[in-house]
């Protein structure tokens, strides 16, 4: 492979911004002291903090309270 080509256009060659990411997305809120998780409950909060990292969150959580009221009350 032609690494200085690929760095002269701006590729990335390693795999350092893909790890930074995962630290700062999943890493940071998964793993803080006396957290503990099973898959599913990693899934669903690794999901809220994508979705509050690209500022999603309000548009999801009145979706969310819409769905919420439509349910037939007990």
């Amino acid at each position: 492979m032609d690494y200085p080509s690929y760095e002269r256009e701006g590729c990335h060659i390693t795999s350092s911004p893909t790890e930074s990411t995962y630290r700062y997305v999943v890493g940071d809120g998964l793993k803080r002291s006396g957290m503990r998780w099973i898959e599913e409950g990693a899934q669903y909060i690794t999901s809220l903090r994508l979705k509050w990292k690209n500022n999603e969150c309000e548009d999801y959580w009145l979706s969310y309270r819409s769905s919420y009221s439509e349910l037939p009350k007990i």
